[in-house]
């Protein structure tokens, strides 16, 4: 059995990419998950993965562009 580790702690903090570049990264990201099969706990764990790394970088972008954190 391996340990648990937050995916937090792997990924480290989200930098703050520039909100356009932010969004775009999270809209390709989000297509291409679109493939993803619902029945495979790989494609899932991926799709997962990908899915909050950019939602990570698009909400540090977000209050970049806000001033807020």
């Amino acid at each position: 059995m391996s340990a648990h580790v937050p995916l937090s702690e792997f990924v480290g903090e989200a930098s703050a990419s520039p909100l356009d570049v932010a969004l775009r990264a999270a809209r390709r990201v989000s297509d291409e998950q679109q493939a993803a099969n619902v029945h495979n706990d790989r494609d899932m764990v991926g799709a997962a993965v990908h899915l909050q790394m950019v939602l990570r970088d698009l909400i540090a972008s977000l209050d970049a562009e806000r001033g807020t954190s």
